[in-house]
């Protein structure tokens, strides 16, 4: 999976719209055995508010919290800021707002 870097980079680069939802699978390319790819780190900076992580989990909730730990070596190795936008403002941001009578 070595291709995969520069093709995100690239994408994200041409593509404004494009927003990268990182999720169990990804983690092995950022943070191969837990040892973040610097590489990684840097696009993720050059672009805070394209990355969101996930979990994949669904309908079983109880296991959101151990899912989602193993995204904390790359948060601690982010800004403060930069890590709060992966973990959790883009997703708000990218969410339909609801207007007051709850339609969209």
């Amino acid at each position: 999976m070595r291709f995969l870097y520069q093709t995100v980079a690239d994408l994200l680069s041409e593509h404004d719209n494009l927003y990268i939802l990182a999720s169990w699978s990804l983690i092995e390319v950022i943070a191969p055995q837990g040892r973040v790819d610097s590489r990684w780190l840097s696009l993720i900076e050059a672009y805070p508010e394209r990355f969101m992580i996930g979990s994949d989990v669904v309908g079983q909730f109880q296991y959101q919290q151990g899912a989602l730990a193993v995204w904390d070596p790359v948060l601690s190795a982010l800004p403060k800021h930069v890590a709060n936008k992966m973990a959790y403002q883009n997703m708000l941001t990218v969410l339909p707002k609801s207007t007051p009578s709850g339609d969209n």
